[in-house]
């Protein structure tokens, strides 16, 4: 495992000598007195790695100790995820211990004492691929699948499946083989590289069918297809996130992700506060029941975020763990992230957001059928701006 020493500190951005090698995306843990700071990499020039810090780098100084994962910023998929409230990093942040984020505290995304209860949709001797369905639990009212892990590739048989019946997530529910008789145990939990789009699909469905968000002026003057996009620019208490709620409460969506990006006041407050008392017409229970948050606060709030589309590209993945359904999406945006963005490329000499753009369009056209609607406040509505950009 490659390891290293801080080598020079310009804010977020860390300067790592290493000795061996590594990786573009790697995570890497500095040691600073004993507390792990989560860092990833950011560009890599001979023995220099450049790391931006998820946490604040006070008191950090030439020499900390480093050490590399080979592992990249990565999310873990599963049941359980739905009703919770993460962080950029998957961190539950109902379990963080006190009011403020803790330097170098992270939480398990998923419990791993949960009990749930599984159904087999295969049986001994089927032929699976990545993305398969082995089984499915019943979390909230969503049919979860449990899913071939997306990293295999080619063709593996089912040696043996679980029965019906109550397991954790880390019990082994399946045992497959490849054409050479190698094995791999699956479990209900498997983990993805946000960076990386999945692939495990064989097509990706064209947006045909206009998606029904219940309010009669978007779908009579201004509709929206089904794994399309909206955008609803406005000044500051126009009820840009009042319509978010909503289109998440009547919107023809079997499962929403909320994320509160970059805005560290009103629409942050209101994802904990407002959204899990919203009654859902459709189950005539909690709409947080079939919803997730996905909240920016560690990674835009704390740092430089290095990359905008990192905590919606956790959304995405998520979805992908939880399928079956029609996903919607909401984003509340800020300016900030894209001021954020452009600061940190700039430190390293890459193309700004003003010049280069996100990619996010890119990256949502990587996936399946998401409808994705975001909402911004000034000045990042303006045309000209970069978050608009």
């Amino acid at each position: 495992m490659t390891k290293g020493t801080v080598y020079g500190i310009i804010s977020n951005l860390v300067h790592v000598k290493v000795d061996g090698p590594v990786s573009q995306n790697e995570i890497c843990y500095i040691d600073l007195d004993g507390v792990k700071l989560m860092a990833e990499v950011i560009k890599v020039t001979g023995d220099i790695a450049y790391t931006q810090v998820f946490e604040s780098t006070r008191g950090l100084t030439t020499g900390c100790p480093v050490e590399f994962t080979e592992r990249m910023l990565e999310v873990k998929l599963g049941p359980g995820m739905l009703s919770k409230n993460y962080d950029g990093l998957q961190d539950d942040l109902n379990e963080m211990s006190g009011l403020f984020l803790t330097r170098g505290e992270y939480t398990d995304p998923l419990d791993e004492n949960s009990i749930w209860s599984f159904t087999p949709l295969v049986k001994a001797g089927d032929s699976v691929s990545a993305g398969d369905w082995l089984g499915s639990v019943q979390e909230n009212w969503i049919n979860h699948k449990i899913m071939v892990p997306f990293r295999l590739e080619g063709k593996y048989t089912v040696k043996t499946i679980a029965v019906a019946g109550d397991y954790k997530i880390s019990d082994t529910i399946a045992v497959l083989t490849d054409s050479e008789g190698n094995e791999q145990v699956v479990t209900m939990v498997q983990y993805w590289p946000v960076k990386l789009p999945i692939r495990a699909y064989a097509s990706k469905p064209r947006p045909f069918k206009m998606m029904e968000t219940g309010v009669r002026t978007i779908d009579t003057l201004n509709p929206i297809a089904e794994g399309g996009t909206g955008f609803t620019p406005g000044p500051f208490g126009t009820g840009k996130t009042v319509l978010q709620h909503s289109i998440s409460q009547n919107a023809e969506a079997d499962l929403i992700i909320v994320a509160a990006c970059g805005e560290r006041a009103n629409e942050v407050v209101e994802l904990f506060s407002e959204f899990p008392k919203l009654d859902d017409p459709r189950t005539g229970r909690k709409l947080i029941e079939r919803a997730l948050g996905d909240s920016g606060l560690r990674q835009l709030t704390r740092k430089l975020e290095a990359d905008l589309r990192q905590p919606r590209e956790l959304g995405f993945e998520l979805l992908d763990g939880v399928t079956g359904g029609d996903p919607g999406r909401q984003v509340d945006l800020g300016d900030k992230q894209a001021a954020g963005l452009r600061d940190a490329r700039g430190r390293v000499g890459v193309v700004g957001l003003d010049r280069g753009g996100s990619g996010l369009s890119r990256r949502v056209s990587d996936r399946h059928a998401v409808h994705a609607h975001g909402a911004r406040s000034p000045p990042s509505c303006h045309r000209t701006s970069p978050g608009a950009r």
